[in-house]
């Protein structure tokens, strides 16, 4: 087995370490995950300097989207100042780096990638691991509210710190487990069967846990996505309409601001950032990625610290 594939597995092993590994470097933050997949992509860079033989059915998307952010940055080079323009290319360099990730793995050997697909059930056990025994002993993020986080009073956020970005990738692994278990039926493998359903249950309560409506919604929209590709329309309603009924009608452990559904603050300060989001769109139709970028890293940065962050002074909207 040769160094990117020793690599990639290391990574998927220390990525349940997530936000807990992150560290301050001058005025950027950056993770254990960051550090790993930078010498990978490095690693995997030195072997095909060719571009022209990178495969992947996503080449010519990403390509297009790196060349729109680096003709972005050249277009507004005047029009920024330094901490604007350091902190749109880190964000830049930062997705190119894990955009490589795609292109290392599609190139690996189908034997290789079937045992990876093994290994994934790792990092989703760890992080399930760590979200419950974090949703029982250590019940809000109240003691680091002075570095900028929210509390996330009564949620599940898991190593993450945010019971957003955890239920994200919670609803991508619960794709990812519905997928393996469909394999394994169809190999009839009973232990596997038993085990990942077990663990697919326990993510979908993760999921409902970190009382995030972003993450349902992505939790819908995927299962129905799924669903429809994998050619299995009758399963939509048998599994939907529990789900929703489920989620809107079942008791709530605690009845605060944040494990309410419906609460009212976030959803205005979303609304408001929508309306931002579109001002600036009126303004820049072209090259809006980089204004966009720029304000919310921005808005993030006086909300928590997050990776990468250098403050921009200049208001985008003037």
């Amino acid at each position: 087995m040769d160094l990117l594939k020793y690599l990639l597995i290391f990574l998927i092993l220390i990525f349940p370490i997530a936000e807990v590994g992150k560290f301050q470097v001058g005025s950027v933050s950056i993770t254990l995950n960051d550090i790993f997949v930078f010498i990978i992509a490095f690693v995997w860079f030195l072997k095909n300097k060719n571009f022209k033989k990178i495969k992947g059915d996503l080449k010519k998307p990403v390509f297009l989207f790196i060349f729109i952010g680096i003709l972005s940055l050249i277009v507004n080079i005047l029009n920024l100042n330094f901490s604007a323009f350091f902190v749109s290319l880190l964000y830049l360099i930062r997705w190119v780096l894990y955009s490589t990730i795609y292109f290392v793995l599609v190139s690996q050997d189908k034997k290789f990638i079937k045992k990876f697909s093994d290994f994934l059930l790792i990092p989703i056990t760890l992080i399930l691991l760590f979200g419950y025994i974090q949703f029982i002993f250590y019940q809000n993020l109240r003691n680091l509210f002075y570095l900028g986080w929210d509390e996330h009073l009564y949620r599940l956020f898991s190593s993450f710190l945010d019971p957003n970005f955890a239920g994200a990738f919670l609803v991508i692994s619960l794709i990812f487990l519905i997928y393996k278990t469909m394999e394994s039926i169809k190999d009839k493998n009973n232990l596997k069967i038993y085990f990942i359903s077990t663990l697919s249950f326990l993510n979908f309560l993760a999921i409902y846990l970190t009382y995030s409506r972003s993450a349902l919604i992505m939790l819908l929209v995927s299962l129905i996505t799924f669903l429809i590709i994998t050619k299995r329309k009758k399963l939509l309603f048998a599994l939907l309409i529990p789900l929703v009924v489920f989620i809107f009608l079942s008791p709530k452990s605690f009845q605060t601001e944040g494990t309410n559904l419906l609460r009212i603050a976030s959803s205005e300060a979303r609304i408001q950032s929508a309306a931002v989001a579109l001002d600036i769109i009126q303004k820049h139709p072209v090259f809006v990625g980089l204004f966009l970028f720029e304000y919310f890293a921005n808005l993030f940065h006086q909300s928590q610290s997050f990776p990468l962050v250098l403050l921009p002074s200049k208001t985008l909207l003037q």
